[in-house]
């Protein structure tokens, strides 16, 4: 294993210095060299994706970080918006903890970055000419870009194993060997006091004899061999010569007479500097010619070549090594940044007149565990411009692979079914069958119920694939295209905002592995578009919370919010992570007279199903052993539901670091406990919010490698009290037994 846990991804250096060395505790000689380090672990910052960003880049920079251990930084937030919130990472201290090169994430994938290694890269781009200062680099195309290096199939988690980062890249152990050869490997690539300090030197002066290159004249005219440089202007051709490596340069020289005869004075080298050496700066005020001190810019040009070197000889400036190394790094790195940033540009081109540009994005929803780290952000706006939502709706395009899983959308602009479509998302080579939906003239489209099938791709991850999709509008209607499946999820614009797009993650095969939708406020957009804001906001999907959750069976009612989950294997204070584990809702009533109906409540010690019996209907259960309840204890409490008994309350009991057992509490304060009788470390209950009723309970069990199943998350659903559903007082028990109270 690496001495160090993680490196920065542009110079492949460590993040901190480890003063304990297996052989012993540093000496006092090497405290210099350890000083010259101090950089590598007090420059650091994080770059990242936030997909909880409302923005449609959801790329950060973060502020200071420090390295702590194990991949994990103490990170603090910055100025960047797209940072994530308290409520999205762990906090501690007003610092966030982020852990880099996580393949096997719970929430976004992020990587190191020294600070002068960043700076280096800006002036590689604006030398480049991709970016104009310091100050406007893209941050997102720079993401996708360093993301082009990475891995996942490597055991490799300390940095992007695809980078090149240059000859002795591997010897980050020279803190310890002291080796000459790899030294400057650890040095601070923006420090230039051994420059200022060579230009310092007393024999820089230059003497009219040391010019080493004066004009050729004589026998190596070649006067009788054509010389194609003959009639070029000597400005021209100082131009090519000093863009040719020196070896070139004496060759040129040899063949062409007009090359030769040339004088190559110390300005022409000082220019040369200038250009073959792009990482060399910062020349300090001693490197300008003054009267009675004018440099041998020929030396100067040597020296630093040399220095510049791994193996060169001369004046040693161990930083140049160092920077010259990691500025042909950062040379690959804009060579593909430079074709995403054209890809991105032609994408904005098509987008110019677009709504997207105005648009907000719903939570980013992942369908699989752990999320794949390189991944394509895409996006694909419903319609051109803002006039076409009310003159010129389009057709939608869903395509569907061999499999029946879905592989891309498209968007015909041209209404002829067999126009290829305008714009796509998603990789074409899977776009097997195609189904179109038309948008009718005052209609549009409210949200998306998916639904999905589990593929298990081995070592505990699993991917949701899409296999169907059922299109909801604000007229009420529904189109259900490919296969409905037991596992959906709804995705619904919010409030009064109009659904305008989608943004969907692709992995390098093209499967779709998470989706968030683009929104617009309906008033920004045209006089049609308010209308059909106001039509959006009435629909009861439109300000419920369910989205933000898998279901398995069926969706809950629209009027229903989800309360929040706790995963039952963690501590309840600790932050839940994005799972896309799907969740069973049982409501106990849809209705005041399913309500009255209620006659009895059952489970079992093992939490493996939970059920309500009625007088005049089915009963309703959730969980994998509901339909029988097999386990050997089953319990129960009788609710009155007749006689206006009901449950209102919900209480979660955990243990260290798990739910030991569910409590469900009536008005008449009774109550059924469901579990086993362990000393109760922290009692949780699931009150409903103000002016909120408990209107039932949802859980998600999951298969374990061991073919068990444990029940996972636990939660409550609600809705606002209402006549048929009025608040009942809460009476929160004093002590809590384990089997039937009251």
């Amino acid at each position: 294993m690496p001495r160090f846990d993680v490196y920065c991804v542009i110079c492949g250096a460590p993040h901190s210095v480890r003063w304990f060395c297996p052989e012993g505790w540093v000496t006092e000689e090497d405290l210099p060299f350890l000083s010259q380090m101090s950089w590598l672990g007090n420059t650091s910052r994080i770059l990242g994706e936030n997909h909880h960003a409302s923005s449609t880049n959801k790329v950060f920079i973060s502020g200071p970080a420090t390295y702590v251990d194990a991949g994990v930084f103490k990170v603090e937030p910055g100025t960047d918006p797209n940072f994530p919130t308290e409520n999205q990472v762990q906090y501690r201290n007003g610092r966030a903890r982020i852990k880099v090169f996580d393949y096997e994430r719970s929430i976004d994938f992020a990587i190191p970055i020294h600070e002068p290694c960043y700076q280096l890269l800006k002036k590689v781009l604006i030398q480049w000419g991709l970016q104009r200062t310091a100050h406007d680099v893209d941050n997102g195309i720079l993401y996708k870009t360093l993301m082009k290096f990475a891995d996942e199939a490597s055991d490799d988690r300390t940095r992007l194993t695809r980078m090149n980062y240059g000859e002795n890249s591997g010897e980050f152990d020279a803190v310890l060997s002291r080796s000459a050869d790899s030294e400057h490997i650890l040095l601070n690539p923006m420090e230039s006091s051994k420059l200022v300090e060579y230009f310092q030197q007393p024999l820089l002066p230059m003497r009219d004899q040391q010019n080493r290159y004066p004009p050729r004249t004589g026998s190596e005219d070649f006067s009788g061999c054509g010389d194609p440089f003959a009639n070029l202007a000597p400005e021209l051709l100082f131009l090519i010569m000093i863009r040719l490596p020196v070896v070139s340069l004496e060759a040129l020289r040899h063949a062409s007479p007009a090359a030769a005869r040339l004088d190559l004075d110390s300005g022409f080298w000082k220019q040369k500097v200038r250009h073959n050496m792009p990482w060399i700066f910062d020349l300090p005020e001693e490197a300008n010619d003054r009267p009675g001190h004018k440099i041998d810019w020929l030396r100067v040009y040597t020296d630093l070549e040399n220095a510049s070197e791994l193996d060169g000889e001369g004046a040693y400036i161990g930083v140049l090594k160092n920077r010259r190394r990691i500025w042909e790094t950062c040379e690959d790195i804009a060579g593909a940044f430079e074709k995403l940033q054209k890809e991105n540009s032609n994408h904005k081109n098509r987008e110019k007149d677009s709504i997207v540009e105005n648009a907000v994005t719903s939570l980013m929803q992942p369908f699989a565990r752990p999320l794949p780290a390189c991944l394509e952000t895409v996006s694909l706006p419903f319609v051109k411009n803002i006039s076409d939502i009310q003159q010129n709706l389009p057709l939608l395009s869903f395509f569907w692979s061999k499999e029946g899983i879905l592989s891309g959308l498209g968007r015909c602009d041209n209404l002829e079914k067999e126009k290829r479509p305008e714009q796509t998302i998603g990789h074409e080579d899977r776009f097997d069958v195609r189904d179109d939906v038309k948008i009718k003239h005052g209609d549009w489209i409210a949200g998306f119920v998916l639904s999905f099938r589990d593929e298990y791709k081995g070592e505990g991850t699993v991917e949701k694939e899409i296999v169907g999709v059922k299109i909801h509008f604000l007229s009420g209607m529904s189109h259900q295209l490919g296969n409905p499946t037991p596992i959906l999820k709804i995705f619904h614009a919010r409030d009064n905002l109009l659904l305008v797009g989608i943004m969907a993650q692709l992995t390098m095969e093209g499967q779709i592995v998470s989706l968030s939708l683009l929104q617009a406020p309906a008033s920004n957009l045209c006089p049609h578009s308010e209308e059909l804001g106001r039509r959006q906001s009435q629909i009861l999907y439109a300000h419920s919370n369910i989205g933000s959750k898998m279901w398995k069976n069926e969706l809950p009612p629209q009027d229903i919010i989800a309360g929040e989950v706790s995963l039952v294997q963690f501590t309840p204070s600790l932050p839940v992570p994005t799972d896309p584990v799907a969740m069973e809702a049982l409501v106990f009533g849809k209705d005041e007279s399913e309500l009255a109906a209620i006659t009895e409540i059952i489970g079992d010690t093992q939490l493996q199903g939970i059920k309500i019996r009625y007088s005049d209907r089915p009963p309703k259960s959730i969980g994998p052993h509901s339909g029988s309840l097999l386990d050997s204890q089953p319990q129960s409490i009788k609710i009155d539901g007749q006689g206006g008994e009901r449950i209102i309350a919900l209480e979660g009991v955990f243990g260290i670091e798990w739910l030991n057992a569910l409590r469900f509490v009536t008005n008449r304060n009774r109550s059924l406990v469901l579990g086993h009788n362990h000393i109760a470390m922290q009692n949780k209950l699931y009150p409903p919010g103000e002016g909120m009723v408990l209107r039932g309970v949802y859980g998600a069990w999951a298969e374990t490698m061991y073919e068990e199943v444990l029940f996972e998350a636990v939660g409550g659903l609600f809705s606002l009290a209402s006549p048929q559903f009025p608040s009942l007082d809460v009476h929160e028990p004093e002590v809590l037994g384990f089997g039937l109270d009251g």
